[in-house]
């Protein structure tokens, strides 16, 4: 995803903003079913059901609201503002899952101490 977006603000041609936003799109095919899956790892079991429920609540609104918000900050921010307001949501679901996903993931071997 962080490719496509590169690619979409980078490319000034129709072709290759063509591919980058079907590159995103396939991307995020897999991006919200894994964050779904190793998100839920963040959580104690107790808390899992209910903290996965309210994620897919708050991704669902975002997904209403970004592009209403994104396309107003294209309009008076430019590109590269609205490429980097992209790219932060991206690298912080990186940043959280290497550091508090499930312990493979995290670097911090397969079984419980």
């Amino acid at each position: 995803m962080l490719a496509a977006v590169a690619m979409f603000f980078t490319l000034n041609t129709p072709i290759w903003a063509m591919l980058a936003v079907v590159l995103f799109g396939l991307a995020q095919g897999f991006y919200v079913p894994l964050m779904t899956t190793y998100g839920a790892e963040m959580f104690p079991t107790p808390l899992r059901a209910s903290a996965t429920s309210t994620a897919w609540s708050i991704n669902r609104i975002s997904s209403f609201l970004a592009p209403m918000t994104i396309f107003q900050i294209l309009q008076r921010n430019g590109s590269q503002v609205t490429a980097v307001l992209i790219y932060i949501p991206l690298v912080l679901s990186i940043v959280l899952l290497l550091t508090y996903g499930p312990r493979v993931l995290a670097g911090r071997g397969s079984h419980d101490a």
